[in-house]
Parts: C-alpha cells; structure tokens; sequence
C-alpha cells in the first residue's frame, strides 16, 4: 500500500492534479483521475503512463467513481469528457445495481442535453426502462418541450416508455410516403429515416403503438438498396423491441443474401450476421455471442436460425 500511494504521489504531481483531488480520491478513484488528467495532455512521450483498463471498475467503489467522472464530464477538453462518460457506461455494465445505472443514465442525460457528448445518446439506447429515474424522466420531458427536440432525445424518450409522451410524439409524426423531394425540402434535405418524424415513430412504436409498429416495418420494405434497409434501417427495427420486430427480423435472418462486397471478387457479408447483431441485443438467452466485425461462422448462423425457430415467446430486452 506504501508503494502505491508514493507511485500516486509522483503521478499527480507529474500530471498536475489539484492537491486536494489527490487528497480526496485513493486507489483505484485516484489512479482513474490521473488517467482522465492525461487524457488532457498533449504531449504524453515523457509522462509515466496511466493504464486504467475497464475492467478496473469492477471492484471499484461506485458511488467514489460516479463522483469522480461527474467532475470531468463538464471537463473544457473533449476528450476528457468523452472518456469520463465512456468509464461511467462501462461502470453501469459491469456493477448493474439499479441505483448504479440509474445515476449514470443521469449522468449521460445532462452531458448530451448540454451538448458535452453526442455520443451520450447512442449509448442511452442501449439502457433499459427501468434504469430511468423520475429525474431523468422529468430532464427528457423539458428537452421535448423544446421548440426543435434533437433527434436523439427522441429515441431516448422511447427507451424509457414514457408513455405520457407519446401525444407529443405523435405531433412529431410525418408522411414518410411524400414524394422524396418535398419530404427533403421540409426536413432539411435529408432522407426520411434520419429525421425526427420517424424518430418519433420508432419511440412510438417501442412503447407498443400498433399502428407505428406496422407502418414502421412496413416503410423499411420500401427502401430497395439493401445494404441500406439492412444496415441502417433494421438497426432500427431492433430498437422497436416488440413481437412483430423480432419476427421481421427472423426473416431477414432466414436469408441466404449478402450485402455488396467491399473488396471485389470477396463476397459482401451475410445479411443474416448482420441481423445476429441486431438480436443479440434484442433478445435475452441468445445462443450466440458477439463477434467483432460480425465475423459469425456459418454454424453460429444456423444455430442462432434453429434458436429462434423453437422458441414459443419472445423474451424481449427492454
């Protein structure tokens, strides 16, 4: 313990951490804090270098940890603030006790209502209902009540099946089915699956609108390319998370297609590792696990196809 708190001592002072931070945080807390300080620096080739891995949260005090990604997450450096919310994710991931997730779910709301982090909203989504307090809530309710809602916010709404709502959705809603021009024109030149109207559809939709849900899967089978209905457009089918989702998505996932090659004559990937992805997410007791770059093997295809095909019910990640 001596050795670790004089190798402390040395790398505060190096990094020019605050004394009373110092003070304030010991071992894996501190050690997290001087890897977020160098995070700051420019120049790291003559620094002693901090290695804080993720799986160092997993033991770690999470209220003492909270705390310190709270004080960087306003950081003026970027790439202090992304990395302070990227830890609190990994945190909520690894030590999943309800209070735990609820305060990072907090913590990611307020950095991407201020504009701290984008990404903030990506990894919302990947959250549960259940994991939003009545102030999370209550911070989405305001950014709605905003004259142009972000799109992200949108999306976030419907991951928390605020059903009350979904009357403010509902005014959100636009014809997809315009001629494309006009639906450009008013929604600033970009295609319809970008803008906030289907966003608020999917949020709809997720919180178990028939009628969305329908007319969601129903525009998705109107985009022809298929590299762009199965990479973009059933990512959003997966969000949805109801019955009638996942079944569209078992077809797609009965398919022997590809997507384009990228690198001709190498074939594209299989449109159904593309969906293996997409139901890992959506469905509890999936047979296959993750692999990077959906490098999934023929067998993990058939397994997973064969998976679906007995199951009587659904059990749905919400």
């Amino acid at each position: 313990m001596r050795g670790l708190a004089l190798y402390m001592t040395v790398l505060m002072g190096l990094l020019n951490i605050h004394p009373g931070l110092a003070e304030e945080q010991s071992g894996v807390s501190a050690l997290l804090a001087a890897r977020l300080e160098q995070e700051r620096a420019a120049n790291r080739e003559n620094m002693v270098p901090v290695k804080f891995g993720r799986g160092q949260l997993r033991d770690a005090n999470a209220t003492e940890v909270l705390a310190v990604l709270s004080s960087y997450q306003n950081d003026p450096c970027w790439p202090v603030r992304h990395l302070a919310f990227r830890y609190a994710v990994w945190l909520a991931e690894l030590q999943p006790q309800p209070a735990t997730r609820s305060e990072v779910v907090k913590q990611l709301l307020q950095g991407f209502i201020k504009g701290a982090d984008r990404q903030a909203a990506n990894w919302l989504l990947t959250f549960k209902a259940e994991d939003f307090s009545g102030e999370s809530k209550a911070l989405i309710r305001q950014s709605l009540a905003k004259e142009r809602p972000s799109r992200g916010i949108v999306l976030v709404c419907g991951v928390a099946c605020m059903e009350d709502q979904l009357p403010i959705l509902e005014k959100m809603l636009i014809d997809e089915m315009k001629p494309q021009a006009k639906v450009e024109r008013q929604h600033g030149g970009i295609t319809w699956y970008y803008t906030r109207g289907w966003a608020a559809r999917l949020a709809r939709a997720r919180m178990g609108v028939k009628e969305d849900i329908n007319k969601c899967l129903e525009l998705v089978e109107t985009v022809e390319d298929l590299d762009r209905r199965v990479i973009t457009l059933l990512r959003d089918v997966g969000y949805i998370r109801q019955q009638e989702a996942i079944e569209h998505l078992q077809k797609y996932l009965e398919s022997d297609k590809r997507l384009s090659p990228v690198s001709p004559p190498v074939p594209g990937k299989p449109v159904a590792s593309c969906v293996l992805d997409i139901l890992i997410d959506c469905l509890k007791d999936f047979p296959v696990v993750r692999k990077p770059g959906r490098g999934y093997k023929a067998e993990q295809i058939e397994q997973a196809r064969q998976w679906m095909k007995q199951q009587k019910q659904w059990n749905i990640i919400r």
